[in-house]
């Protein structure tokens, strides 16, 4: 039958972030007028009470000791006990205001002043002096105006006011924090935009590196590459054919140079240099030995071998003496130097013509550029990461909270939800 169905229970009405801002302002104002009335009877009895305070310690500090032998000791003691209560009774007075100022001064009180009003009396002698009614007056007033400030502070809780305005606050952090996405959001776009300009800068600086590398003065600078390689090759043959040539004078060189070292040969300066410099880089020392200069040499190792200064055996002697011979009459050497002068030559006319095109500048500049370019697209990039990263962090951030206020909204058996909006 209907009357045994069981009751649904009414769906949560889902609110946005600014429609429950003000329906949780409304309600706390509510709340905090309804509980205005009550602590405003409350603060009335507290004043009263205080008072009554005031006036039991007045009566204290007006009387006189019984026992006029220790007079001057109990009025000391009781002029200490009169300032000490002034300030208590100053600590326990709370003023009508903003009801969570109220309640931080209430707790404020229990935790404090409590404390200080119960060692306080633990170690009074004026109970025990004949202040004892004056003081038990004292100490009824006091535990009167506590009650008070305890029941202060069970109302205000009771009435949940503080938990709707942790509910504000959270609200209002959720709203910064969307501030913060917002603004995160914002600088991503700037940054991506820059990136496309990036983009687009990149294209421009390619093509004019591909405008230089297809210009005549690429092509030629080129053309003059490719010839200086087929040079450099040659030079190498050259070289080979150095060594094979100087292979044949080595041995008896190497014999003339350390008689000459010795002094065992005399020779002129510009011979004995030469010698020297062929023992360190016989091919460089060649190339800028004059060619009369090194058949000279080649005459002295003759003559040193002929007359037996270099001594070899004979087939040996015989070998290297005819070798010489051949080498003087063929001008071996004298060809070989001048192909290498020749070669040498073309590859000085090929780097000078190399130097006067300045199209390497301009595609250094482009390609450091470009380099410079794609080292800001990195770094851009990499802030884009962390900036999406940090509004990441603040969405999950922002869950949380809803979630916080959800359940707290749950807790306090409000039929109403936070629903948030996507950005």
């Amino acid at each position: 039958m209907w009357f045994f169905k069981k009751r649904e229970k009414k769906k949560a009405k889902q609110l946005s972030l600014e429609e429950l801002e003000k329906l949780l302002s409304e309600k706390a104002k509510e709340k905090e007028k309804e509980i205005e009335k009550k602590l405003e009877k409350r603060i009335v009895k507290l004043r009263l009470a205080l008072k009554d305070a005031k006036r039991h310690t007045k009566e204290l500090e007006r009387k006189k000791p019984k026992d006029v032998a220790i007079a001057k000791i109990i009025e000391t003691s009781k002029k200490q006990a009169v300032i000490k209560l002034n300030s208590i009774i100053d600590k326990l007075y709370i003023s009508s205001g903003n009801v969570t100022e109220i309640l931080e001064k209430a707790e404020r009180i229990n935790q404090e002043v409590e404390s200080e009003l119960r060692n306080f009396w633990k170690n009074l002698a004026l109970t025990k002096l004949g202040f004892e009614e004056e003081m038990k007056n004292i100490g009824s007033s006091l535990a009167k105006a506590l009650e008070e400030i305890n029941s202060l502070a069970k109302e205000i809780r009771e009435s949940k006011i503080d938990e709707y305005t942790l509910l504000k606050n959270k609200l209002a952090e959720i709203r910064e924090k969307k501030l913060e996405i917002k603004a995160t959001m914002e600088r991503i776009s700037e940054l991506r935009q820059k990136d496309e300009d990036l983009a687009r800068k990149e294209l421009k600086i390619k093509e004019k590196i591909k405008a230089l590398e297809n210009s005549q003065e690429n092509i030629t600078l080129n053309s003059l590459k490719e010839k200086k390689a087929e040079l450099l090759k040659k030079r190498q043959e050259l070289k080979t054919e150095f060594s094979r040539i100087f292979g044949f004078i080595d041995k008896p060189l190497r014999k003339y140079s350390q008689l000459v070292n010795s002094k065992r040969i005399a020779t002129d300066k510009e011979i004995e240099a030469i010698v020297k410099n062929l023992s360190i880089n016989p091919f460089a020392t060649f190339e800028k030995t004059p060619i009369k200069s090194f058949e000279n040499l080649l005459n002295e190792l003759i003559k040193a071998i002929e007359n037996g200064q270099i001594k070899l055996k004979e087939h040996e002697r015989e070998k290297k003496l005819n070798a010489l011979l051949e080498i003087i009459e063929l001008k071996e050497f004298y060809k070989l130097r001048q192909s290498i002068d020749e070669l040498n030559s073309a590859l000085a006319s090929i780097d000078r013509k190399a130097s006067e095109i300045k199209i390497n500048n301009k595609l250094n500049s482009f390609n450091a550029e470009l380099k410079q370019n794609e080292e800001n697209k990195q770094e851009i990039a990499a802030e884009i990461k962390n900036l999406e990263r940090e509004a990441k962090e603040l969405s999950n951030e922002i869950n949380k909270l809803k979630e916080e206020i959800n359940a707290k909204l749950k807790t306090l058996e409000e039929n109403f939800a936070l629903e948030l909006e996507d950005d």
